[in-house]
């Protein structure tokens, strides 16, 4: 078996195992390695809650964002981890 890495029609980037003697053409139909898909992420979900997560941290405008530290990267990464976690663990 061999890992090969591979683009797709919309420029997503992957790792699938192929058996040996697959031509690495074939990748798109080798067993997926990852990343998983993220096009499959809820991303009205997200936008929801990072609405929220903005609004709970206060970050109203440009002059909080810059004061707030490192709230805005908090406010990102709370709206996505869940979700992102679930897709892995989905493809496990």
């Amino acid at each position: 078996m061999k890992i090969v890495e591979w683009e797709d029609d919309k420029g997503y980037k992957y790792k699938s195992l192929l058996r040996d003697q697959d031509q690495n053409v074939h990748a798109v139909r080798g067993i997926l390695i990852g990343p998983p898909p993220v096009t499959e992420l809820d991303w009205e979900g997200i936008q929801k809650d990072l609405n929220r997560e903005l609004f709970n941290l206060g970050l109203f405008t440009w002059d909080d964002v810059q004061n707030g530290g490192d709230k805005l990267k908090s406010a990102i990464l709370t709206s996505l981890r869940k979700r992102l976690i679930n897709l892995y663990r989905r493809d496990t």
